[in-house]
């Protein structure tokens, strides 16, 4: 009786996240602002990660992989990403191309690569 219960469950589960994705499918089918909105994140979310990865993880501020060893691995981060994120803001344009170029005023805040 256990596993028919564990199966159906799972079975529940499953149809949920089928329900639930495909509500956010029809969502952005529908309103043109979240359809823009996930078309961002689509983007943007793995090249966070990779960031969120590489600062918290692989080369942490206090690990043994500190310094200029860092800030390499940030710099090459830099390099592969930059050319993506101005793809995607181009072809985004509105309001992403217009807080990309507020935030490229400041050469303190973005690096060199960004500008």
């Amino acid at each position: 009786k256990k596993k028919i219960a564990d199966g159906s469950r799972g079975l529940k589960r499953r149809c949920r996240w089928i329900l639930g994705v495909g509500g956010v499918l029809a969502v952005g089918c529908i309103d043109e602002g979240f359809r823009r909105c996930l078309e961002f994140w689509v983007v943007v979310f793995p090249l966070w990660c990779h960031y969120l990865w590489v600062d918290k993880v692989s080369h942490r501020k206090d690990g043994p992989k500190g310094g200029d060893e860092r800030d390499a691995e940030f710099s090459k981060l830099h390099s592969r990403y930059s050319p993506i994120i101005c793809r995607a803001t181009l072809y985004m344009r509105g309001f992403y191309l217009k807080a990309a170029q507020l935030v490229s005023t400041r050469d303190d805040f973005l690096p060199e690569v960004y500008l």
